[in-house]
């Protein structure tokens, strides 16, 4: 690797052996392409590696890469007879750049079905409701299938910090997901005014908790900031920063998932088209450190269809050993 000789401070130690196999081939990558390469980058991927992997394992222990996670949904599809020409897809996924480019969970699907509706708002709440819901329902092939992924989102900085991320071309780390991260800080800020009877430094008067749609043009944060607050409580009693950064995708999970139950709903119109199945992948879209590919953590993978049949995927797509990394 070059010239230079090892020096003292340069230290690895890694557990993980699929961190090590995947920071080495992007170690490998990295020579090929710029011909050298010192001690201390080898070692700066290696433990940025082992640091997120350690993380992810901890908080999020079904999480796998979005590869894995499509071939293993494509195989229950496919079992199911869906493909790309019958079945219809949609995503609820952040808008947030970190969580559309090229690798990520969301062009995957988008491109191997071959179309996408989009549904999703700040924090992957589907917020085009059941007007959206409607219309892409109705979308759906004759005799076809519908497809929704959605999930809230958690950035991974490079020193491996929950809730924080390491964005192209900026000297520090900004919040991921933004909009979760500045609803949970503004929610402990009305805590502590309202447990103490204080106004926060530069505040003309106590903060409060807008009901949505209060402030015209911010109602998308509104319900954020209400969602979190009534959860509150959960996130703040976690033992450290990182659990409370997990803690907090894990609620705003659950408030894309009730958002997304009350949005969907079967017409008659449904019996004309051959009664299609709905799919729903919900869960935590975490984004790595770059290069690493994002991660994917599955919480719920149902089959409804319009008699209110619900069906459990889960177990049978991410669990069995079939199905295995």
């Amino acid at each position: 690797m070059g010239n230079k000789h090892i020096r003292g401070e340069v230290s690895v130690k890694m557990k993980d052996v699929t961190a090590f196999k995947t920071a080495s081939q992007v170690i490998a990558d990295e020579m090929q392409e710029k011909g050298t390469m010192s001690y201390e980058r080898a070692a700066e991927i290696l433990n940025m590696y082992e640091n997120a992997f350690t993380v992810v394992k901890r908080h999020f222990p079904l999480a796998q890469c979005g590869t894995d996670i499509l071939l293993k949904a494509d195989l229950l599809l496919m079992e199911h007879g869906c493909t790309g020409d019958n079945t219809l897809y949609a995503q609820s996924i952040c808008p947030d750049e970190i969580n559309h480019e090229s690798g990520d969970i969301t062009e995957l699907f988008s491109k191997h079905m071959g179309e996408v509706f989009h549904m999703g708002g700040l924090g992957g709440i589907p917020f085009t409701g059941k007007t959206g819901f409607a219309a892409f329902s109705h979308h759906v092939p004759d005799d076809g299938n519908l497809f929704i992924l959605f999930a809230p989102h958690i950035g991974i900085s490079d020193s491996g910090e929950l809730g924080k991320y390491t964005r192209k071309g900026q000297n520090r780390d900004g919040t991921a997901c933004g909009a979760a991260c500045g609803a949970l800080k503004f929610c402990e800020e009305c805590k502590i005014e309202a447990d103490n009877n204080l106004r926060m430094p530069g505040s003309p008067k106590t903060k409060s908790i807008k009901k949505p749609g209060e402030v015209y043009g911010d109602y998308q944060m509104e319900f954020i900031t209400s969602q979190v607050n009534e959860r509150l409580g959960d996130i703040i009693s976690a033992p450290d920063e990182d659990s409370k950064q997990a803690a907090l995708a894990y609620a705003m999970f659950e408030v894309a998932k009730e958002f997304m139950n009350r949005n969907i709903h079967f017409d008659a119109t449904f019996a004309e088209r051959g009664k299609p199945n709905l799919y729903l992948l919900g869960g935590i879209q975490i984004n790595m450190p770059k290069p690493m590919p994002d991660f994917f953590m599955p919480l719920m993978f149902e089959e409804r269809n319009a008699n209110g049949t619900v069906t459990d995927l889960m177990e049978s797509t991410f669990r069995s050993n079939k199905n295995q990394a």
